[in-house]
């Protein structure tokens, strides 16, 4: 007999964690299995799922149940193997969209805007605070002007480093904190930047340890910076 589907919202686990757990049953029993989400754009609607302590994955079905998010932190749903748009309005094929604060369908007209620019000549080896921002805060972006020697970093007003600290240098990527997802870019040849859709959920402090960045952050009235 089928086991029950759980209800995503009120169990609170995810479509495609409880149908990896259930593959013990056609894979043996030697593995437990997790969702394996790290896949090209088209492939998102299908159920990948790899094996725990171990790096191997495979494709357990050609398609996902119907309802199972297309990615972690969007609201896009699968239906028939397929990624479909749901809009802020919760209507499928909706285009209704979020505005800069995060109100559905808005105008920004209840967004309150802070923006500064860093310029200043520091010694190396040192880091210097840019600017701090209130947890809720949405639509962070730090963005160096130019190409630079320069590095950002972001910490919590209790000096836990989530990017670039205690002198080491992390990769371009996606991290994951302060309850969102930030998207770190940096090249040889293309100026440094950070960006987070937000909201997050604690304080930040964004640093740099040399040379002129610029940031700017947006957030609701309810948490002014």
């Amino acid at each position: 007999m089928d086991a029950p589907w759980p209800n995503q919202q009120r169990d609170g686990v995810c479509f495609r964690c409880y149908a990896c757990s259930q593959i013990y049953c056609c894979r043996g029993p030697a593995h437990a299995w997790k969702p394996y989400t790290k896949v090209d754009d088209e492939d998102v609607c299908k159920l990948y799922c790899i094996a725990e302590d171990y790096d191997f994955f495979f494709a357990m079905s050609g398609k996902v149940k119907d309802g199972t998010a297309c990615s972690e932190h969007k609201g896009d749903v699968c239906i028939d193997g397929a990624c479909e748009a749901v809009g802020c309005d919760q209507m499928l094929g909706s285009k209704a969209s979020l505005d800069a604060c995060g109100v559905c369908k808005g105008d920004n007209s209840s967004c309150k805007f802070f923006k500064g620019q860093y310029t200043l000549q520091h010694r190396a080896n040192e880091y210097y605070s840019m600017v701090t921002v209130p947890a809720g805060s949405r639509s962070i972006r730090i963005q160096e002007k130019e190409v630079s020697t320069s590095y950002l970093a972001a910490r919590s007003l209790k000096r836990k480093y989530y990017l670039t600290g205690d002198w080491t240098v992390d990769w371009p990527g996606k991290f994951h904190f302060a309850g969102a997802v930030f998207d770190y870019q940096r090249s040889f040849n293309k100026p440094e930047s950070l960006y987070a859709a937000g909201p997050t959920n604690e304080t930040l402090v964004f640093e740099v340890s040399r040379e002129s960045v610029e940031c700017s952050v947006l957030s609701t009235n309810d948490n002014p910076l």
